[in-house]
């Protein structure tokens, strides 16, 4: 199986995830929201990656923190029960 064989403590785009984490500030990680384009350059800098790299990560993040908050408690469920009801027909 295929998703057995992967090692996520080593892969690539853990690594780099964990040298982003690692680059903010205690502050910074409670609230994304304080990352303007200096800190991002900061952090970027302290990862060894591009601020492109950062923007993405950050996007992911947001993506998933929206997700996450949609499709909490009961209306939540119920909103994921349909979505998945949607998806089943289309295929």
């Amino acid at each position: 199986n295929a998703v057995k064989d992967i090692d996520l403590d080593n892969s690539k785009e853990i690594i780099h995830i964990k040298a982003m984490i690692s680059s903010m500030t205690p502050k910074e990680r409670e609230n994304p929201d304080l990352l303007n384009n200096a800190r991002k350059r900061r952090i970027a800098e302290g990862a060894g990656l591009s601020q492109v790299e950062v923007n993405r990560f950050l996007k992911q993040f947001s993506n998933a923190a929206k997700l996450a908050k949609r499709f909490s408690g009961k209306k939540g469920m119920e909103n994921l029960t349909q979505m998945m009801s949607q998806a089943r027909r289309q295929f």
